[in-house]
């Protein structure tokens, strides 16, 4: 399991992440293009672990998953937050993929769902991804959910990476 801290609201998103070297797929772009909502300036917490680790053993629906995990406590992730992770970690410390749970940004299943990070031999990627409501993520699946706000991340509470707005690369 793993908990990082990420400041939203940053703008210039897409350049920032090209400056990094991340590479973008064709639905990644497409929401780019179709005007990605970065928000207000707010810090939020993610909580990073396996489904299966999640007492999810066979795998879930999305909407399973935020179904079963205690609404009270995690919750579906703002869809920019994803950005933020793959900027705050350039490699990934856990898994081949980390799928960031958020709302679906529009209704039709042949939208893109959301992003997952992903590393392989050509680097580091954000790719936007498609799947029906039915689709059912495996139990090995690694996904980032956001602490519920109302939930205070305690003091001294175990925080494996935090991203202060002086580590997130500055925009041009």
């Amino acid at each position: 399991m793993h908990r990082v801290t990420l400041q939203l609201g940053q703008a210039d998103a897409r350049p920032r992440l090209l400056r990094a070297g991340v590479r973008l797929n064709a639905y990644a772009e497409q929401i780019f293009a179709d005007g990605l909502q970065v928000g207000d300036p707010r810090t939020i917490h993610l909580h990073i672990q396996r489904l299966a680790d999640l007492g999810l053993p066979r795998g879930a629906t999305l909407d399973a998953l935020l179904a079963q995990v205690l609404p009270d406590r995690l919750v579906a992730c703002p869809l920019v937050a994803a950005v933020e992770l793959r900027l705050v970690w350039p490699t990934l410390p856990i898994g081949p993929r980390i799928t960031v749970v958020s709302p679906r940004w529009r209704p039709a299943e042949t939208e893109p769902r959301g992003f997952y990070l992903r590393d392989d031999a050509e680097g580091p990627w954000l790719r936007a991804y498609r799947a029906s409501d039915d689709w059912v993520f495996a139990p090995e699946e690694v996904v980032a959910l956001m602490v519920a706000p109302a939930q205070p991340v305690r003091e001294g509470s175990p925080c494996d990476e935090v991203a202060p707005a002086s580590r997130v690369p500055a925009t041009a």
